[in-house]
């Protein structure tokens, strides 16, 4: 233990970030409740990596924390830690090498019919006989009404994640429970959404993926919000672990601070949303989160803004007047105009169905919302359609599909343009051309450094283009004195080209002969070999 540490303190010169106000609410109250981001030694490539490397990390940051830290909370497949800091314990996990970055454990927000089915092509899908059948979908929401004639069919797992004591059961309540009951709905945000996905159509419309089941993952509370961003790391930790049966996720939720950008490193409590996100992303599972509401035409809430999930905004089904909704008012609607409460950003991934949109209610009943919450779920219900057409489907492939084939839709209010999803038209490509895949391929087989000084470098670019219709992902590996500068892997989204920056340092005068291997994620060229030469020079 003491080597390792001396080991990392020379790996790591600089102190760990300490988020705002972490100090300030130490002083006030001598103690504050943080999430405290972890680093891996390497990224995990399965769930038993995952959760091997985050229980050794934590294991030995908690030992060096000492008696100021307590941890509230113990996830089995996220390098991070949440609990009570004080100021002595602080001090020593900022200068922990292992230690990334310390944030309050912030990020607390809320949650965010026939028109909107055929506006995207769900009821022609459904007429081939496609229900969503044989897939699972787990809805992190305020629960569901579980004995709802629609939405008992669907309905295979329950767990709420509501602290302190906001479970179902119990004196008082529980902050965890399991099992059947334990996420009854009591807001009705959860349920709306539920039926927008599979509700059977009994007494409300039709939901999109009537066929799917159900795991009902409460994180709302009565009044539709979650107190903190590691409620919602616990309960997709709880999926990682209990629940391998799940195919995709759906949160319409997300933080009231928004991100302009990718929002993984942001704070200490997103590096955790990132690092579960990616070990279900590892497992196949396609995690989708609405944009949510506040009308930024420049920031999404998180967990929308994190790179592996897909962010949802909103566009109108159908045209029915001027319409007001928190705060804004578009004097028109119309199918498939931008509602002007949907956020944007450049992390928008795609646009669905968000107004007005009539699915099930509490009671047994119906009820109509508006929102991004409604357009995630569409989205969703359009992934369990075609992950039944092709269950083979990877997360990759899955969103490159929609993205791919859905109808390009431009937000006035930033000039950005975005596919709204169209899952006939999906369904229409897989059918006849075979799930997306990416094609790559570089211009040349050779880069030439020529003559560079001993221990001076020079830089070359290697363009990369994807032809294809998926991410290409690109890995590299080159031996002294030739290394690559670009942080890998490079991904390369369909149809464009990016650039690999590969460096020649010589520390002798001869010349110098290596081989650049390129491997990728296209099937037809998982290896490229580019030849590099250079020689040194006095």
């Amino acid at each position: 233990m003491k080597l390792l540490s001396v080991v990392l303190a020379l790996l790591a010169p600089h102190a760990a970030p300490v988020g705002p106000g972490v100090r300030a609410a130490i002083a006030r109250e001598g103690s504050a409740q943080v999430v405290v981001a972890l680093r891996e030694r390497r990224q995990p490539r399965s769930l038993a990596a995952s959760s091997s490397q985050a229980r050794a990390v934590q294991v030995r940051v908690l030992a060096r924390a000492g008696g100021g830290f307590r941890a509230t909370a113990r996830w089995a497949t996220v390098p991070a830690l949440v609990g009570r800091v004080g100021p002595g314990a602080l001090a020593r996990l900022e200068r922990d090498p292992e230690v990334r970055r310390i944030d309050l454990d912030g990020g607390g927000g809320h949650g965010g019919d026939v028109e909107s089915l055929h506006l995207i092509g769900a009821d022609s899908v459904q007429a081939t006989g496609l229900t969503g059948r044989g897939v699972t979908v787990a809805i992190l929401d305020s629960g569901i009404d579980r004995t709802h004639p629609d939405l008992a069919s669907s309905l295979v797992g329950e767990h709420c994640v509501v602290p302190p004591v906001g479970c179902p059961g119990g004196v008082g309540g529980r902050a965890q429970a399991d099992g059947p009951g334990s996420a009854q709905d009591d807001n009705g945000h959860g349920t709306n959404v539920a039926g927008i996905i599979t509700g059977d159509g009994h007494i409300a419309p039709i939901g999109e993926a009537p066929g799917a089941n159900v795991v009902a993952v409460k994180v709302l509370d009565a009044n539709g919000a979650y107190l903190d961003a590691s409620q919602l790391v616990t309960a997709l930790d709880w999926i990682a672990t209990a629940r391998p049966d799940v195919n995709v996720v759906n949160m319409s939720l997300g933080s009231t601070e928004l991100f302009p950008a990718t929002c993984d490193n942001a704070r200490s409590w997103t590096m955790a949303l990132a690092a579960v996100v990616h070990v279900l992303r590892l497992r196949g599972v396609t995690v989708f989160a609405s944009a949510m509401n506040a009308g930024a035409t420049n920031g999404l809430a998180a967990p929308a803004c994190l790179r592996e999930v897909v962010s949802v905004g909103a566009v109108y089904d159908s045209a029915f007047g001027p319409f007001d909704f928190l705060g804004c008012t578009d004097q028109t609607t119309a199918a498939d105009e931008v509602t002007c409460w949907s956020n944007s950003s450049p992390a928008l991934d795609l646009l669905a169905p968000g107004a007005l949109v009539t699915a099930t209610g509490l009671g047994s009943g119906i009820s109509t919302y508006a929102g991004t919450s409604q357009a995630s779920p569409h989205a969703v219900g359009a992934a369990a359609l075609l992950l039944e057409a092709s269950p083979a489907l990877t997360p990759d492939e899955l969103v490159a599909l929609l993205e791919q084939t859905g109808k390009i839709v431009v937000d006035p209010r930033n000039s950005r343009a975005t596919p709204r999803i169209d899952v006939l038209a999906a369904l229409t490509l897989l059918k006849t051309s075979g799930p997306p895949e990416p094609k790559a391929s570089v211009p040349v087989s050779t880069l030439a450094f020529r003559r560079v000084r001993d221990g001076h470098a020079k830089r070359l670019r290697l363009s990369v283009t994807n032809a294809g219709s998926a991410r290409l992902d690109v890995s590299a590996k080159v031996a002294a004195p030739f290394a690559v500068a670009t942080p890998l892997p490079l991904e390369v989204a369909p149809r464009t080209s990016a650039s690999l920056v590969v460096v020649f340092r010589p520390l002798r005068p001869r010349p110098f002969r290596r081989t650049l291997t390129l491997t990728t994620n296209d099937p037809a060229a998982a290896r490229i070999a580019v030849s590099l030469t250079g020689a040194g020079r006095r």
